[in-house]
């Protein structure tokens, strides 16, 4: 939906600097990974997610359960 690719070496580029997304879009996201995938994480460990790869690893590591 966001045509975001997620393999080779796209996966490692800025959202908002090489990708051109705003922010806002960004954080949309985001919140639409988290409630497609019942997890929630924390705030503080989103901020420093700036790329797919980099968002992808932290829902990854949080439990389903949670």
């Amino acid at each position: 939906m966001y045509g975001i690719t997620l393999t080779g070496q796209r996966k490692n580029d800025h959202f908002v600097k090489q990708l051109n997304m705003d922010p806002v879009f960004v954080n949309g996201l985001i919140f639409e990974l988290e409630f497609n995938l019942q997890v929630f994480i924390q705030e503080e460990n989103i901020i420093g997610a700036c790329t797919p790869r980099q968002v992808i690893r932290l829902l990854m590591e949080r439990p389903r359960d949670n």
